[in-house]
């Protein structure tokens, strides 16, 4: 790498400065337009699945200006207790909740969210474009470059789901970091990274790609350590104010998601690795795309010899040569190559274990490595072979178009990604629950408790699924079942305060106050201030003829929620019977 300088490719300075100046804007307008206009017919998407848990009903999302709020709280707020720490994500959904309601919209209304997510990727795109020709990329590389990573259909999870909200905000503000310190704007880009890790965790390994930056592009690296010392002294502060939100709660992760939380040391290592190469695959060829790879959809490796390892050991192995070949006469490979595995690092299950299997939005960063290596293929080989080639470039950014707008139909509705779920995901226990969940909303109870029964052959230790299935058969009357799939759905998971809740109103059903008083003396246990619990208490006490008990319950229920209309209407019950006695 001796004749490298501080670009990749050899452009001259006028040359880079014609582009700038003529180019540049014309370039990123198209970028613009294509990375938008994949993404028109996702604005009127309803939300749907974890969107309904992340918004609606998380308080954080709700107000931006409690920054104190959001920066001492999960990501998931009270909803789901896991170790997600993605501040300014949460600010910016909080944000478009607060706008739909100065607009006098439901604070949930999707147009918004959908808008600022493909607003997110249109930047993202961008800052990519931007990032590859500042290292000195042809223009024309860099475009094909950015125009196949905004239309690419493996995104359609990271931006039309607008939980994927963070990997489109890591990414621009991971690139334009990347693009500043190549600059040697070292206090610009601490910010930058600093703003990257609030928005997604894995976005720490951004330091790393800026290290091989500087090492494919001979950069001193002796001058640049106070900028790597800048960085990590970022990096140890948002450890510790991570540290400080989530504290050292459980966050044990569940076999449902990730399998791999049960498996032998080398079937995790086996599987981890069909994973990557089922990543690899979608990147080349995006079709059989799904929102869902939990339990069972992805089975578990133990032969070494299996096509999806020897598949991921020759991609490592073709990769790694090309990279090596191409190292003098071409940095911008290995830089790719490089970027490609190190973004992909955090959540690949080779280091840790993280929350997911498998999710197409965790490759969102990933593939615009892929895209650039992609970029630079057809921009060499049409240097060879003549301006037909882009021809065939085309032909791929079109396909690549009409594959991601049909795709963004999957989050159009509750019963659209059920189905479609269920369809490209039939051996995973939460794809048969969905569909459960979507059968019993519409009242086909018969067809609902098949679904739930699936889900449990694919997965008996599913609290959720035993749940369900216990709503279902409180519809049906069968009080019995119910009781046995409360029981089942407690035994599996202690903690599970609304099925506590129900399995006590199911023995209130049945006349066993005492059984019913245990389920809700366990909710508070769990929860000494649950309204819920303190009103399923009053309504025992008063079968049991303790009307004193009972008027203590029911105030205790108006302390946490003063507005319970239930717990209100039997205080004055027994207030009026207490008076008469």
């Amino acid at each position: 790498m001796s004749r490298v300088c501080n670009k990749l490719e050899e452009n001259s300075p006028s040359a880079y400065t014609k582009v700038a100046e003529r180019g540049k804007w014309v370039a990123l307008a198209l970028v613009a337009l294509v990375a938008c206009g994949v993404y028109v017919n996702a604005l009127g998407n309803e939300l749907v699945y974890d969107d309904r848990k992340l918004i609606p009903a998380n308080e954080l999302m709700h107000d931006p200006w409690r920054v104190d709020r959001i920066l001492a709280g999960r990501y998931w707020g009270e909803v789901l207790h896991s170790h997600h720490y993605r501040p300014l994500t949460v600010w910016t959904l909080a944000f478009n909740y607060w706008v739909n309601g100065s607009l006098g919209l439901p604070g949930a209304h999707g147009v918004g969210f959908h808008l600022v997510n493909a607003a997110l990727h249109v930047g993202a795109s961008c800052a990519l474009f931007l990032l590859v020709l500042r290292l000195g990329l042809a223009v024309h590389a860099c475009l094909a470059a950015a125009l196949l990573f905004a239309a690419h259909p493996v995104h359609t999870e990271a931006v039309a789901f607008i939980t994927g909200r963070a990997e489109p905000l890591a990414m621009l503000l991971g690139a334009s970091f990347l693009a500043l310190h190549h600059r040697g704007q070292w206090k610009g880009a601490g910010v930058l990274y600093w703003f990257a890790l609030l928005s997604k965790e894995s976005a720490a390994v951004y330091l790393f790609v800026a290290l091989w930056l500087d090492i494919c592009t001979a950069q001193p690296l002796k001058a640049r350590w106070r900028a790597y010392g800048g960085y990590g002294l970022l990096l140890v502060g948002w450890l510790l104010l991570r540290q400080v939100a989530l504290g050292t709660a459980d966050s044990a992760i569940s076999a449902l998601d990730n399998p791999l939380v049960n498996a032998a040391p080398l079937e995790r290592v086996l599987t981890a690795a069909t994973v990557q190469f089922a990543y690899l695959r979608l990147l080349v060829w995006p079709l059989g795309l799904s929102s869902d790879y939990s339990h069972a959809q992805i089975q578990l490796v133990s032969n070494p010899l299996d096509w999806g390892v020897a598949g991921f050991c020759a991609a490592v192995l073709i990769v790694a040569g090309t990279a090596w070949y191409w190292w003098h006469r071409s940095p911008m490979v290995a830089f790719a190559a490089g970027s490609y595995a190190i973004l992909a690092a955090p959540t690949s299950n080779f280091l840790v274990l993280v929350p997911t299997i498998m999710g197409e939005r965790l490759i969102y960063a990933p593939s615009a490595a892929f895209c650039l290596l992609l970029g630079w293929g057809f921009w060499r080989l049409a240097q060879r072979w003549g301006w037909g080639l882009w021809t065939v470039g085309l032909g791929l950014l079109g396909s690549y178009a009409v594959l991601t707008a049909a795709r963004n139909a999957t989050w159009a509705d509750a019963e659209t990604f059920y189905r479609t779920q269920f369809r490209s995901a039939p051996r995973s226990a939460r794809a048969h629950l969905g569909m459960g969940r979507m059968h019993a909303e519409a009242g086909r109870l018969d067809s609902a408790q098949m679904y739930n029964h699936s889900a449990l052959a694919i997965y008996p230790n599913y609290a959720m699924a035993w749940y369900n299935l216990g709503l279902v058969q409180v519809k049906q009357g069968a009080w019995d079942a119910a009781l046995h799939s409360y029981e089942q759905a407690v035994a599996l998971e202690p903690a599970y305060l609304k099925a506590w809740y129900n399995l006590g109103g199911v023995h209130l059903q049945r006349g066993a106050w005492s059984e019913a008083l245990k389920a809700f003396e366990r909710m508070l246990a769990l929860d000494p201030e649950n309204a819920d619990a303190w009103n399923g208490v009053g309504v025992v006490r008063i079968r049991q003829g303790k009307l004193t008990e009972a008027a203590r319950a029911f105030a205790r229920v108006l302390v946490a929620d003063p507005d319970h209309a239930q717990a209100q209407h039997y205080l004055a019950q027994v207030q009026e019977r207490l008076r008469k006695q």
